[in-house]
Protein backbone atom coordinates (compact mmCIF):
# COMPACT_ATOMS: atom_id res chain seq x y z
CA UNK A 1 0.00 0.00 0.00
CA UNK A 2 3.06 2.50 0.34
CA UNK A 3 3.95 4.48 3.08
CA UNK A 4 1.06 5.58 5.35
CA UNK A 5 0.83 9.40 5.47
CA UNK A 6 2.22 11.24 8.61
CA UNK A 7 0.18 9.58 11.64
CA UNK A 8 -2.48 11.94 13.00
CA UNK A 9 -3.33 9.91 15.85
CA UNK A 10 -1.50 11.81 18.22
CA UNK A 11 -0.40 10.06 21.43
CA UNK A 12 -3.03 12.69 23.54
CA UNK A 13 -6.23 11.23 21.44
CA UNK A 14 -8.56 10.38 24.23
CA UNK A 15 -8.14 6.31 24.30
CA UNK A 16 -10.09 3.86 26.14
CA UNK A 17 -11.12 1.04 27.27
CA UNK A 18 -14.29 -1.60 27.65
CA UNK A 19 -15.02 -5.04 27.67
CA UNK A 20 -16.13 -8.46 31.06
CA UNK A 21 -15.47 -11.55 33.55
CA UNK A 22 -16.19 -14.32 36.09
CA UNK A 23 -16.41 -12.66 39.89
CA UNK A 24 -18.44 -9.45 39.98
CA UNK A 25 -16.79 -6.49 41.32
CA UNK A 26 -17.62 -5.48 44.76
CA UNK A 27 -18.94 -9.62 46.24
CA UNK A 28 -18.11 -10.43 49.40
CA UNK A 29 -15.44 -12.61 48.43
CA UNK A 30 -13.43 -10.38 46.80
CA UNK A 31 -10.09 -9.23 47.80
CA UNK A 32 -9.04 -5.80 48.53
CA UNK A 33 -6.65 -4.51 46.26
CA UNK A 34 -3.30 -2.42 46.97
CA UNK A 35 -2.40 0.35 45.84
CA UNK A 36 1.51 1.42 45.78
CA UNK A 37 3.08 4.26 45.08
CA UNK A 38 6.45 2.87 43.45
CA UNK A 39 8.77 6.17 44.88
CA UNK A 40 10.30 5.13 48.05
CA UNK A 41 9.60 8.08 49.39
CA UNK A 42 5.71 9.73 49.15
CA UNK A 43 5.74 12.75 47.02
CA UNK A 44 5.98 15.84 49.17
CA UNK A 45 2.71 17.18 47.17
CA UNK A 46 0.61 14.25 48.05
CA UNK A 47 -0.09 11.74 50.19
CA UNK A 48 0.41 7.91 50.49
CA UNK A 49 -2.52 5.69 48.94
CA UNK A 50 -3.23 3.59 51.26
CA UNK A 51 -6.18 0.91 52.25
CA UNK A 52 -7.41 1.65 55.48
CA UNK A 53 -11.08 0.83 55.16
CA UNK A 54 -11.26 4.92 54.45
CA UNK A 55 -11.91 6.34 50.92
CA UNK A 56 -9.14 8.28 49.97
CA UNK A 57 -10.71 11.19 47.79
CA UNK A 58 -9.44 13.87 45.64
CA UNK A 59 -10.98 17.33 46.33
CA UNK A 60 -14.03 17.73 45.61
CA UNK A 61 -14.67 19.82 42.69
CA UNK A 62 -18.37 21.41 42.37
CA UNK A 63 -20.08 21.30 38.65
CA UNK A 64 -19.77 17.73 37.89
CA UNK A 65 -22.56 16.04 36.05
CA UNK A 66 -24.50 13.11 36.68
CA UNK A 67 -24.40 9.89 33.61
CA UNK A 68 -28.16 9.66 33.81
CA UNK A 69 -28.60 12.69 32.26
CA UNK A 70 -25.07 13.48 30.20
CA UNK A 71 -25.19 15.70 27.13
CA UNK A 72 -23.23 14.61 24.00
CA UNK A 73 -19.72 15.63 25.62
CA UNK A 74 -16.87 12.70 23.81
CA UNK A 75 -15.43 12.83 26.91
CA UNK A 76 -17.68 11.29 29.43
CA UNK A 77 -21.05 13.63 29.36
CA UNK A 78 -22.12 16.34 31.22
CA UNK A 79 -25.55 17.43 32.51
CA UNK A 80 -28.71 18.48 30.42
CA UNK A 81 -30.71 18.30 33.52
CA UNK A 82 -32.85 21.18 33.66
CA UNK A 83 -33.19 21.77 37.23
CA UNK A 84 -29.81 21.77 37.55
CA UNK A 85 -29.27 18.52 39.78
CA UNK A 86 -26.55 17.45 38.20
CA UNK A 87 -24.44 20.81 38.76
CA UNK A 88 -25.05 20.48 42.59
CA UNK A 89 -23.29 17.43 42.92
CA UNK A 90 -19.45 16.92 43.67
CA UNK A 91 -16.73 15.31 41.84
CA UNK A 92 -15.32 12.08 43.71
CA UNK A 93 -12.33 10.40 42.35
CA UNK A 94 -10.92 7.29 43.11
CA UNK A 95 -7.20 8.04 44.58
CA UNK A 96 -4.99 6.94 41.50
CA UNK A 97 -2.19 8.52 40.21
CA UNK A 98 0.85 8.44 37.85
CA UNK A 99 3.80 5.91 38.84
CA UNK A 100 0.94 4.46 41.40
CA UNK A 101 0.92 0.38 41.30
CA UNK A 102 -2.36 -0.57 41.44
CA UNK A 103 -2.82 -4.70 42.66
CA UNK A 104 -5.32 -7.04 42.50
CA UNK A 105 -5.27 -11.06 42.92
CA UNK A 106 -4.37 -11.87 40.03
CA UNK A 107 -1.93 -9.01 39.07
CA UNK A 108 0.17 -5.63 39.43
CA UNK A 109 -0.65 -2.81 37.32
CA UNK A 110 1.85 0.31 36.98
CA UNK A 111 -0.54 3.42 36.05
CA UNK A 112 1.55 5.28 32.89
CA UNK A 113 -1.08 8.14 32.05
CA UNK A 114 -4.54 9.05 32.41
CA UNK A 115 -7.21 8.89 29.39
CA UNK A 116 -10.18 10.45 30.40
CA UNK A 117 -11.98 11.25 33.75
CA UNK A 118 -15.50 11.87 34.56
CA UNK A 119 -17.56 12.54 37.78
CA UNK A 120 -16.70 9.40 40.06
CA UNK A 121 -13.76 7.96 38.63
CA UNK A 122 -11.27 7.74 35.75
CA UNK A 123 -9.58 5.29 33.02
CA UNK A 124 -5.80 5.39 33.10
CA UNK A 125 -3.25 3.68 30.95
CA UNK A 126 -1.34 0.59 32.63
CA UNK A 127 0.94 -2.04 32.40
CA UNK A 128 0.97 -5.06 33.86
CA UNK A 129 3.85 -6.67 35.62
CA UNK A 130 2.66 -10.06 33.68
CA UNK A 131 1.04 -11.10 30.70
CA UNK A 132 -2.66 -11.67 31.47
CA UNK A 133 -2.91 -15.62 29.62
CA UNK A 134 -4.15 -15.14 26.33
CA UNK A 135 -3.07 -11.76 25.64
CA UNK A 136 -0.22 -10.60 23.34
CA UNK A 137 0.33 -7.36 25.58
CA UNK A 138 0.65 -6.28 28.98
CA UNK A 139 -0.47 -2.26 27.93
CA UNK A 140 -4.09 -2.06 29.42
CA UNK A 141 -6.66 0.40 30.31
CA UNK A 142 -7.70 0.59 34.01
CA UNK A 143 -11.05 1.77 34.46
CA UNK A 144 -11.78 2.80 37.95
CA UNK A 145 -14.59 4.05 39.96
CA UNK A 146 -14.58 5.80 43.80
CA UNK A 147 -16.93 4.10 46.34
CA UNK A 148 -18.72 5.65 49.02
CA UNK A 149 -22.28 6.91 49.82
CA UNK A 150 -22.79 9.19 46.83
CA UNK A 151 -20.98 7.13 44.35
CA UNK A 152 -23.23 5.38 41.73
CA UNK A 153 -21.57 1.84 41.98
CA UNK A 154 -21.98 1.47 38.08
CA UNK A 155 -19.02 -0.32 37.82
CA UNK A 156 -20.18 -3.57 39.19
CA UNK A 157 -22.55 -3.89 36.18
CA UNK A 158 -20.23 -2.98 33.97
CA UNK A 159 -18.08 -6.05 35.11
CA UNK A 160 -21.00 -8.46 35.17
CA UNK A 161 -21.95 -7.37 31.75
CA UNK A 162 -18.13 -7.97 30.94
CA UNK A 163 -17.63 -11.26 32.45
CA UNK A 164 -21.02 -12.02 30.37
CA UNK A 165 -19.32 -10.60 26.97
CA UNK A 166 -16.50 -12.84 27.61
CA UNK A 167 -18.05 -15.96 27.60
CA UNK A 168 -19.38 -15.54 24.06
CA UNK A 169 -17.42 -16.71 21.05
CA UNK A 170 -14.95 -15.07 18.72
CA UNK A 171 -17.57 -13.59 16.59
CA UNK A 172 -19.38 -12.01 19.37
CA UNK A 173 -16.51 -10.75 21.18
CA UNK A 174 -14.97 -8.93 18.20
CA UNK A 175 -17.74 -5.87 18.78
CA UNK A 176 -16.58 -5.28 22.77
CA UNK A 177 -13.12 -4.96 24.37
CA UNK A 178 -12.15 -7.78 26.63
CA UNK A 179 -11.60 -7.66 30.51
CA UNK A 180 -8.79 -9.42 31.44
CA UNK A 181 -9.06 -8.37 35.38
CA UNK A 182 -11.63 -6.79 38.23
CA UNK A 183 -11.24 -6.19 41.73
CA UNK A 184 -12.32 -3.72 44.79
CA UNK A 185 -11.06 -2.32 47.65
CA UNK A 186 -12.21 0.32 50.11
CA UNK A 187 -11.22 3.07 47.87
CA UNK A 188 -12.76 2.23 44.40
CA UNK A 189 -14.07 -0.68 42.13
CA UNK A 190 -11.71 -1.30 39.04
CA UNK A 191 -11.69 -3.32 35.79
CA UNK A 192 -8.80 -3.64 33.58
CA UNK A 193 -9.72 -4.21 29.74
CA UNK A 194 -8.34 -4.04 26.54
CA UNK A 195 -7.19 -0.53 25.31
CA UNK A 196 -9.50 0.65 22.75
CA UNK A 197 -9.08 3.88 20.11
CA UNK A 198 -10.68 7.25 20.13
CA UNK A 199 -14.31 7.36 19.56
CA UNK A 200 -16.19 7.93 16.36
CA UNK A 201 -16.91 11.34 17.68
CA UNK A 202 -13.09 12.24 18.49
CA UNK A 203 -12.36 10.85 15.28
CA UNK A 204 -14.63 13.37 13.16
CA UNK A 205 -14.12 15.95 15.45
CA UNK A 206 -10.57 16.09 15.98
CA UNK A 207 -8.72 14.00 13.45
CA UNK A 208 -10.94 14.34 10.04
CA UNK A 209 -12.33 17.55 11.27
CA UNK A 210 -15.06 17.19 8.78
CA UNK A 211 -18.09 15.05 8.02
CA UNK A 212 -17.98 11.30 7.15
CA UNK A 213 -18.02 9.59 3.85
CA UNK A 214 -21.09 8.28 3.08
CA UNK A 215 -19.54 5.05 2.99
CA UNK A 216 -17.72 5.28 6.06
CA UNK A 217 -21.17 6.77 7.62
CA UNK A 218 -23.24 3.96 6.78
CA UNK A 219 -20.73 1.25 7.42
CA UNK A 220 -20.37 2.82 10.93
CA UNK A 221 -24.06 2.22 11.56
CA UNK A 222 -23.92 -1.19 10.03
CA UNK A 223 -21.01 -2.08 12.62
CA UNK A 224 -23.05 -0.59 15.38
CA UNK A 225 -26.48 -2.26 14.78
CA UNK A 226 -24.47 -5.60 14.34
CA UNK A 227 -23.02 -4.90 18.17
CA UNK A 228 -26.27 -3.99 19.71
CA UNK A 229 -27.57 -7.01 18.13
CA UNK A 230 -25.01 -9.18 19.89
CA UNK A 231 -25.73 -7.24 22.87
CA UNK A 232 -29.34 -8.15 22.56
CA UNK A 233 -29.48 -11.67 21.44
CA UNK A 234 -26.21 -12.91 23.10
CA UNK A 235 -25.43 -11.42 25.61
CA UNK A 236 -28.98 -10.28 27.43
CA UNK A 237 -28.04 -6.56 28.15
CA UNK A 238 -29.87 -3.53 27.11
CA UNK A 239 -27.20 -0.88 26.22
CA UNK A 240 -29.71 2.49 27.47
CA UNK A 241 -26.47 5.05 26.50
CA UNK A 242 -26.14 4.79 22.83
CA UNK A 243 -24.09 7.48 21.06
CA UNK A 244 -21.44 8.79 19.13
CA UNK A 245 -18.54 8.51 21.85
CA UNK A 246 -19.86 5.09 22.84
CA UNK A 247 -18.21 3.84 19.43
CA UNK A 248 -14.61 3.93 19.13
CA UNK A 249 -12.18 1.97 16.77
CA UNK A 250 -9.95 -0.85 17.89
CA UNK A 251 -6.27 -0.54 18.26
CA UNK A 252 -3.37 -2.27 15.98
CA UNK A 253 -4.41 -4.26 13.52
CA UNK A 254 -8.52 -4.14 14.51
CA UNK A 255 -8.26 -0.18 14.42
CA UNK A 256 -11.30 -0.45 11.51
CA UNK A 257 -13.78 -2.79 13.89
CA UNK A 258 -16.32 -0.72 15.77
CA UNK A 259 -16.60 -1.10 19.04
CA UNK A 260 -19.53 -0.46 21.74
CA UNK A 261 -18.26 0.45 25.17
CA UNK A 262 -19.59 1.47 28.41
CA UNK A 263 -22.37 -0.65 29.95
CA UNK A 264 -22.63 1.41 32.83
CA UNK A 265 -26.41 1.52 33.01
CA UNK A 266 -26.99 -1.51 31.23
CA UNK A 267 -30.26 -3.48 32.19
CA UNK A 268 -30.36 -7.44 31.73
CA UNK A 269 -33.24 -8.25 29.46
CA UNK A 270 -34.56 -11.51 30.61
CA UNK A 271 -35.12 -13.23 33.76
CA UNK A 272 -33.66 -16.45 35.38
CA UNK A 273 -36.66 -18.26 33.15
CA UNK A 274 -35.11 -16.53 30.05
CA UNK A 275 -38.50 -15.04 29.71
CA UNK A 276 -38.02 -11.18 29.24
CA UNK A 277 -38.52 -9.10 32.13
CA UNK A 278 -41.80 -7.04 33.21
CA UNK A 279 -41.39 -3.49 32.69
CA UNK A 280 -41.32 -1.18 35.69
CA UNK A 281 -44.31 1.18 36.10
CA UNK A 282 -41.93 4.94 36.10
CA UNK A 283 -38.03 4.41 35.18
CA UNK A 284 -35.46 7.48 36.00
CA UNK A 285 -34.32 9.28 32.67
CA UNK A 286 -31.17 6.89 32.02
CA UNK A 287 -28.90 7.75 28.80
CA UNK A 288 -27.70 11.19 26.76
CA UNK A 289 -30.64 13.66 25.80
CA UNK A 290 -29.75 14.44 21.99
CA UNK A 291 -29.74 10.42 21.41
CA UNK A 292 -32.20 8.77 24.66
CA UNK A 293 -35.57 6.77 23.06
CA UNK A 294 -38.51 8.80 23.43
CA UNK A 295 -39.69 6.08 26.19
CA UNK A 296 -36.91 7.45 28.11
CA UNK A 297 -38.29 10.59 28.34
CA UNK A 298 -41.72 9.51 29.39
CA UNK A 299 -39.90 7.83 32.34
CA UNK A 300 -40.82 4.24 30.56
CA UNK A 301 -39.04 1.42 30.60
CA UNK A 302 -37.00 0.58 27.45
CA UNK A 303 -36.79 -2.39 25.63
CA UNK A 304 -34.87 -3.35 22.64
CA UNK A 305 -36.86 -0.62 20.67
CA UNK A 306 -35.31 1.87 22.92
CA UNK A 307 -31.73 0.84 21.85
CA UNK A 308 -32.41 0.90 18.18
CA UNK A 309 -34.73 4.55 18.21
CA UNK A 310 -30.92 5.93 20.02
CA UNK A 311 -29.21 3.82 17.32
CA UNK A 312 -31.37 5.66 14.28
CA UNK A 313 -30.24 9.01 15.97
CA UNK A 314 -27.06 7.93 16.12
CA UNK A 315 -26.46 6.92 12.74
CA UNK A 316 -28.01 10.22 11.57
CA UNK A 317 -25.75 12.25 13.54
CA UNK A 318 -23.06 10.29 11.74
CA UNK A 319 -24.49 10.73 8.22
CA UNK A 320 -24.72 14.56 8.53
CA UNK A 321 -23.99 16.00 11.81
CA UNK A 322 -26.24 19.07 11.53
CA UNK A 323 -29.19 16.87 10.44
CA UNK A 324 -31.13 16.27 14.18
CA UNK A 325 -33.38 19.66 14.69
CA UNK A 326 -32.80 19.13 18.47
CA UNK A 327 -28.69 18.77 18.04
CA UNK A 328 -28.31 22.00 19.79
CA UNK A 329 -31.52 21.89 22.52
CA UNK A 330 -30.08 21.26 26.06
CA UNK A 331 -33.88 21.24 27.32
CA UNK A 332 -35.16 17.54 27.91
CA UNK A 333 -38.77 18.52 27.41
CA UNK A 334 -38.24 20.46 24.42
CA UNK A 335 -35.75 17.66 22.94
CA UNK A 336 -38.60 15.26 23.68
CA UNK A 337 -41.10 17.67 21.61
CA UNK A 338 -39.19 17.72 18.35
CA UNK A 339 -38.66 13.98 18.25
CA UNK A 340 -42.47 13.52 18.35
CA UNK A 341 -42.10 16.42 15.24
CA UNK A 342 -39.84 14.37 13.35
CA UNK A 343 -42.67 11.83 13.14
CA UNK A 344 -45.43 13.87 11.86
CA UNK A 345 -46.99 13.21 8.75
CA UNK A 346 -45.18 9.86 9.31
CA UNK A 347 -42.21 11.23 8.85
CA UNK A 348 -42.46 13.46 5.37
CA UNK A 349 -40.31 16.11 6.27
CA UNK A 350 -37.10 18.20 5.02
CA UNK A 351 -34.81 16.56 7.77
CA UNK A 352 -35.69 12.82 5.94
CA UNK A 353 -36.85 13.53 2.79
CA UNK A 354 -33.93 15.91 1.88
CA UNK A 355 -31.20 15.87 4.38
CA UNK A 356 -30.99 12.13 4.51
CA UNK A 357 -31.01 9.48 2.13
CA UNK A 358 -35.16 8.50 1.99
CA UNK A 359 -34.47 4.95 3.83
CA UNK A 360 -34.14 7.00 6.95
CA UNK A 361 -37.33 7.28 7.12
CA UNK A 362 -38.09 3.83 6.60
CA UNK A 363 -35.64 2.36 9.13
CA UNK A 364 -37.72 5.19 11.66
CA UNK A 365 -41.20 3.78 10.87
CA UNK A 366 -40.06 0.44 11.36
CA UNK A 367 -38.66 0.80 14.49
CA UNK A 368 -41.75 3.11 16.24
CA UNK A 369 -43.88 0.00 15.54
CA UNK A 370 -41.57 -1.95 17.83
CA UNK A 371 -43.52 -2.40 21.34
CA UNK A 372 -41.05 -3.36 24.32
CA UNK A 373 -41.12 -6.82 24.36
CA UNK A 374 -40.95 -6.88 20.76
CA UNK A 375 -38.14 -9.00 18.89
CA UNK A 376 -36.32 -6.28 16.30
CA UNK A 377 -35.64 -7.91 13.07
CA UNK A 378 -32.14 -7.14 13.13
CA UNK A 379 -31.14 -8.33 9.40
CA UNK A 380 -34.09 -6.03 8.02
CA UNK A 381 -32.62 -3.15 9.10
CA UNK A 382 -29.21 -3.80 8.23
CA UNK A 383 -31.34 -4.49 4.77
CA UNK A 384 -32.73 -0.76 4.54
CA UNK A 385 -29.00 0.46 5.17
CA UNK A 386 -27.10 -1.76 2.90
CA UNK A 387 -30.29 -0.81 0.37
CA UNK A 388 -29.28 2.66 0.98
CA UNK A 389 -25.80 2.03 -0.35
CA UNK A 390 -26.91 0.17 -3.14
CA UNK A 391 -29.17 2.95 -4.33
CA UNK A 392 -26.87 6.13 -4.02
CA UNK A 393 -24.17 4.02 -5.25
CA UNK A 394 -21.75 3.94 -2.34
CA UNK A 395 -19.11 1.42 -2.39
CA UNK A 396 -18.77 -0.40 1.45
CA UNK A 397 -15.62 -2.43 0.46
CA UNK A 398 -14.22 1.32 0.51
CA UNK A 399 -11.63 2.37 3.02
CA UNK A 400 -13.16 3.64 6.48
CA UNK A 401 -11.70 7.98 6.43
CA UNK A 402 -9.21 6.78 9.18
CA UNK A 403 -7.91 4.42 8.03
CA UNK A 404 -5.15 6.27 5.68
CA UNK A 405 -4.03 7.66 9.08
CA UNK A 406 -2.74 4.08 10.26
CA UNK A 407 -3.93 2.65 13.89
CA UNK A 408 -3.63 4.64 17.07
CA UNK A 409 -0.36 4.58 18.80
CA UNK A 410 -0.56 2.73 21.52
CA UNK A 411 0.81 -0.55 23.31
CA UNK A 412 0.85 -3.50 21.55
CA UNK A 413 3.20 -6.13 21.46
CA UNK A 414 6.15 -4.42 19.99
CA UNK A 415 5.87 -1.34 22.82
CA UNK A 416 5.96 -4.61 25.53
CA UNK A 417 9.57 -5.04 24.34
CA UNK A 418 10.69 -1.33 25.32
CA UNK A 419 9.46 -2.31 29.14
CA UNK A 420 10.59 -0.49 31.88
CA UNK A 421 7.99 -1.82 34.58
CA UNK A 422 10.62 -3.37 37.39
CA UNK A 423 10.14 -7.23 38.00
CA UNK A 424 8.24 -7.88 34.84
CA UNK A 425 7.94 -11.24 33.78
Amino acid sequence: MGSAPKHRFESGERLVGSGGKQKTIGSNDSIPMAIQNRQKKPSSRRKRITTNGKPLQRPATPGSKSREENSDSPARGGGNDSDGEAKKRRKVNAAVRINDEVMSPNNRYFVKKKLGEGGFGAVYQVQARKRPPGMKTRIFALKTEARGPNCPDRLKLEATVLATINNCDDKVREHFAIMVDHCTTPVMNFIVMQLVGPSIQTIRDNVLHKEFSPSTALRISIESLEAIRCLHVDVGYLHRDLKPSNLTIGVGKNFTRIILIDFGISRKLFNKNNVIRLPRKEVKFMGTVRYACRRCHRHEEQGRQGDLESWFYVACDIYNQHVLPWRKVKERDLTYALKNDLRENDGNNKCLNELLPHEFRDLMLYIDKLEYEDVPDYDYLNGVVQGCATRTGVDLKQHFDWECFGPPPVGESEEDKTDNTPGAS
